[in-house]
């Protein structure tokens, strides 16, 4: 089996066999807390974690914990969320925190984000056109269907 060793900016080496990766500990490029893809079921893991990867005296086995990528799941969550109660009350504040949150989302790589943004600028746009007409005492509505 082969696997990729994922990079802090979430970009992929490899895929590469069991004796690659122990070259490449010898080289140090790589440590028991590398973050590990499996090439065929994209499984996620600790480079510690994999039997057959030789670390040596300095790095004892299991001394690296098991590391999960944050695909921005919590930040899109918040989005829908902000967004959807955003609709019924205090959109103004709630639209642009979820409009952040699914920015965020979509800089962490999370294939919903542009539907968060979509909603969360709608919101946006929906509770400031609605301050708008409350301010100006229905000017708005009165020019328009005169």
């Amino acid at each position: 089996m082969r696997y990729y060793v994922v990079g802090s900016k979430n970009e992929m080496f490899g895929p590469a066999d069991i004796p690659t990766l122990n070259q490449w500990i010898s080289e140090g490029r790589l440590v028991p807390t590398s973050m590990m893809q499996e090439e065929s079921g994209g499984a996620r893991f600790a480079a510690s974690m994999l039997p057959g990867l030789i670390f040596g005296a300095a790095y004892p086995r299991g001394s690296g914990t098991a590391i999960h990528s944050d695909n921005g799941s919590t930040d899109m969550k918040n989005a829908w969320t902000y967004g959807i109660v955003g609709i019924f009350c205090f959109g103004v504040i709630l639209g642009p925190l979820g409009l952040a949150a699914a920015i965020k989302a979509k800089k962490k790589g999370h294939p919903q984000a542009v539907g968060g943004i979509v909603l969360c600028s709608f919101v946006t746009v929906l509770a400031l056109l609605g301050l708008y007409v409350m301010t100006s005492g229905g000017g708005l509505f009165s020019r328009l269907f005169r």
